[in-house]
């Protein structure tokens, strides 16, 4: 048995235990301790790297740049996996293998530079959670807004024409009726666009939030962009939204203003905003004493329990007129045969870390503990094997 079968077997061994008792330690690091002596026999310093002084440089300076954000979403992946397996999965135990894949995500990764000059990192696991991880969160967003802004930047070159942001509250709902409530508000929006006051409207793009309000309520809202032919009173769209939810609720409405790239740009802004995970949001909220509400991490264990039950196959995204049935754009992979490795990235206790190696051949990719694939340095740079994750750095 080679070291990458002998790393799988332990990864499998650790979760086989986890998955009988419930108190495995939730950590592959120990597992890397054996790889990480081969890496460091392979990696050199920056000053080693004479040939690669510019190249590295570089990349320092752009990796600095996100090392601060890669950690902090890093800890908020730890503080949620945290949370399930200590407080949730006891009663919901069914929720023990997301806790498992939460905290073991994102833990290491090759690092490597495209030929454009873009860093990209191949992660050795990943949670596939856009619901609570906020790198796979942060992947979504990307998509939706590649796939979206071309659309939305064609129409608004027409002639008259207009962009809203508006936020659409109601009363909160009672625990046990959050699914209930998330489908109403959604059938109650696609009725609000059929609306004659509304025939302005042309197009629409709305994303549902649902976090748990000060008093233990769901307050579930829509962030919404409105395309419009001419001018939208904001007092048109409350007084019949008013309609399905009385004259005491909510709403925002604010139009987006300027040239075509101002708008383009506050559109990004309010769209990466309204896209922001909730655990990711409420944790951030919470620790800048911003909110009174609670965490994510502070839900009881039925509230969390109702809330990942009633978004499970949910989709939080939905797109009305011109916007609806956009197809999805065909994005290159941002990992290729041009890619050269540079380093590892690694996370550890104060954050990640980087180290860097000169002439790096693809060496650390063997050393995988979830495939048997095995590098070739005669075909350099090497064609990562398709289970590995591909995320821009920045």
């Amino acid at each position: 048995m080679n070291s990458i079968e002998l790393a799988k077997h332990k990864r499998q061994q650790e979760y086989a235990q986890f998955m009988e008792t419930g108190k495995a330690t939730f950590s592959l690091r120990r597992h890397f301790e054996q790889q990480a002596l081969e890496e460091q026999a392979l990696t050199n310093t920056f000053k080693a790297a004479v040939g690669n002084h510019e190249l590295l440089q570089n990349v320092y300076e752009q990796v600095d740049k996100d090392l601060n954000r890669y950690s902090a979403k890093k800890q908020v992946l730890n503080d949620v996996s945290t949370y399930l397996s200590e407080r949730v999965c006891p009663d919901y135990p069914e929720y023990t293998k997301l806790a498992f894949k939460l905290a073991t995500a994102r833990e290491k990764g090759c690092l490597g530079r495209n030929p454009d000059g873009k860093l990209v990192c191949a992660w050795d696991n990943k949670a596939n959670s856009s619901l609570l991880c906020p790198f796979d969160s942060n992947t979504e967003t990307k998509r939706l807004i590649d796939r979206y802004l071309p659309p939305v930047t064609s129409y608004l070159k027409r002639w008259n024409t207009r962009i809203y942001y508006v936020v659409l509250s109601c009363p909160h709902f009672e625990q046990g009726d959050l699914e209930k409530g998330k489908r109403l508000m959604f059938k109650n929006f696609a009725n609000l666009l059929r609306k004659a006051p509304m025939s302005m409207v042309q197009g629409a793009l709305a994303r549902q939030e649902d976090p748990l309000s000060v008093g233990r309520k769901w307050n579930v809202h829509l962030n919404a962009f409105l395309l419009t032919h001419g001018d939208m009173p904001p007092a048109l769209i409350r007084k019949q939204w008013s309609d399905y939810y009385g004259q005491d609720v909510q709403v925002y409405v604010k139009r987006i203003n300027g040239n075509l790239n101002q708008m383009q740009d506050a559109f990004l802004e309010a769209f990466k905003y309204s896209a922001q995970l909730v655990p990711n949001k409420s944790i951030a909220k919470s620790k800048n004493r911003n909110s009174c509400a609670p965490a994510f991490v502070d839900y009881e264990p039925q509230e969390a329990h109702e809330w990942l039950s009633a978004n499970k196959g949910f989709r939080r995204t939905r797109s009305y007129g011109l916007l609806y049935k956009i197809p999805p754009r065909a994005t290159d992979e941002a990992i290729g045969q041009q890619t050269e490795w540079i380093g590892v990235i690694r996370y550890k206790t104060n954050g990640y870390e980087i180290n860097y190696c000169a002439g790096f051949r693809g060496d650390l990719i063997q050393a995988n503990n979830s495939t048997n694939h095995q590098s070739n340095s005669e075909h350099y740079p090497p064609a990562p094997p398709n289970y590995l994750t591909n995320e821009l750095c920045h």
